[in-house]
Parts: structure tokens; C-alpha cells; sequence
């Protein structure tokens, strides 16, 4: 988790791994700094929002899809591979792309068209929001680099 939040706007961020033993990793935000990610898996809690590149969506600690951005099995997550996390506070949205390749909309409001009517910001306005990862073995490695940003950066 990242040590800066997010309370509005339009922000994007890149997770480059760097090292990845295996194709469980999971990329998203959290509204709380601690979101339980020390014991459980980013989006087993409640106040966090995933994918995972097993093409599951993650948000309160449930499993809103299982379809989402599959990546075959002839592209699991490698070292080198980047993954774009764009997060819309306004519109309440959450976007995942892998090497630049749009997976579409993960979650949203209902109506929006994404994969998981879920929203994101679910009516608190002043919830401030953390880029995540959760890995799934020790030697793992991923750097999380701003993409770009519009809007507050909280603090």
C-alpha cells in the first residue's frame, strides 16, 4: 500500500513487476492504509477493491466476477509486465489495462457498464483511496510508479 491517498479526481498508476513467481497477484485500491492486507489477500476486505489475474474481481471482501480481463494461459503475468490501475473518484470507477491493452471497465455504479456494479467511492465522499498490491510468494516484486494524475493527492 502506498503511503499517499487519493480523495478525488482522476488518477492512474503503473504496477511494474519486477519478479513473479506465480500468476496470483493482485492489483487494485484500498480506503484504508491497513485494509487487513497483512493476513488476507488484497479484496478479502472490506474496504478494498481487486483484480486478480486469474480474472477475478474483488470488492468487500466477495468475488463480484470471475470473467473479468482473463488473460490466457499463454500470458500469465511475467517479469517485465506492467499493469495500469486507473481510478475515477467522480465517476466512482475502477479500470485495470495489462501492457497498455484495455481490460475495460472492473467496477462502477450501477448503469455504468462495468463488469462489477460496484461503486467505488458507495457514498462516502470523503474516503481516501490507496493503490495496493498483494503478492503471492515471498520472492515477489512489483514497483508502483504514478501514471498520471487530476485532482487531490490526501495526506
Amino acid at each position: 500500500v502506498t503511503t499517499r491517498g487519493i480523495s478525488s479526481g482522476r488518477h492512474m498508476w503503473e504496477f511494474c513487476i519486477r519478479r513473479c513467481s506465480k500468476a496470483m497477484i493482485a492489483v487494485g485500491i484500498c480506503s484504508h492504509p491497513d485494509a487487513g492486507l497483512a493476513k488476507d489477500q488484497l479484496g478479502l476486505h472490506k474496504n478494498a477493491w481487486a483484480w486478480r489475474v486469474d480474472g477475478t474481481l474483488w470488492a468487500h471482501g466477495r468475488q463480484c466476477s470471475s470473467s473479468y480481463g482473463v488473460i490466457k494461459a499463454q500470458h500469465l503475468l511475467t517479469d517485465g509486465d506492467v499493469v495500469t490501475v486507473t481510478l475515477d473518484v467522480h465517476a466512482q470507477t475502477l479500470a485495470f489495462a495489462v501492457n497498455g491493452k484495455d481490460l475495460g471497465l472492473a467496477f462502477g455504479p450501477p448503469g455504468s457498464g462495468a463488469e462489477a456494479e460496484v461503486p467505488v467511492v458507495n457514498g462516502d465522499p470523503f474516503r481516501v483511496f490507496f493503490p495496493a498490491v498483494s503478492l503471492h510468494n515471498y520472492h515477489d516484486k512489483v514497483r508502483i510508479r504514478p501514471a498520471g494524475t487530476m485532482g487531490t493527492l490526501a495526506l
